[in-house]
């Protein structure tokens, strides 16, 4: 958990967290597929639950 010191503008570290964003069609990214939030398990995207941990993946 990352603290905020008094007087820090917290709306120029969110500017600066847009440019950050995950990028899907970045190299590497496999099209098709998404990751279990709860155990990063690669699953196809149209599952409904993580295989390996029964996690529900309706994002």
């Amino acid at each position: 958990m990352e603290l905020i010191e008094p007087g820090t503008n917290v709306e120029e570290d969110t500017e600066a967290s847009k440019d950050e964003q995950f990028n899907p069609h970045a190299k590497g990214v496999v099209q098709g597929y998404k990751y279990c939030r709860n155990c990063g398990h690669k699953v196809p995207e149209s599952t409904k639950f993580c295989d390996k941990c029964g996690e529900r993946m309706d994002y």
